[in-house]
């Protein structure tokens, strides 16, 4: 990250203020920031009365959904080695992208 406060720790933060969430995701902050405001992008979280951040996870999965990338399925089942071997469950294909 190339915050103000970066600490050079080797690992990006899982909380983000708008201008290193806006570079992880690759744009700029006030496009980050009109995104969020539509709804198109995450929220971001108050963590104090003046501090927001973005959570890397909520980014990354905006980042994956831009880009049409399968999301693993939340209930720790086999559906996702399903879906990417082309198994099909009751003679229909389960889709690759939801």
């Amino acid at each position: 990250m190339s915050g103000k406060n970066d600490k050079n720790r080797g690992w990006p933060p899982r909380g983000m203020n708008l201008e290193d969430a806006a570079y992880y995701v690759g744009i700029s902050p006030s496009s980050l920031l009109a995104e969020s405001e539509k709804g198109n992008a995450p929220q971001p979280y108050k963590i104090t009365r003046r501090r927001k951040i973005w959570v890397r996870e909520d980014l990354d999965e905006y980042i994956d959904q831009i880009a049409g990338k399968m999301r693993l399925p939340e209930n720790n089942s086999d559906e996702w080695i399903e879906r990417a071997r082309g198994k099909t469950r009751n003679k229909t294909t389960l889709p690759l992208c939801p």
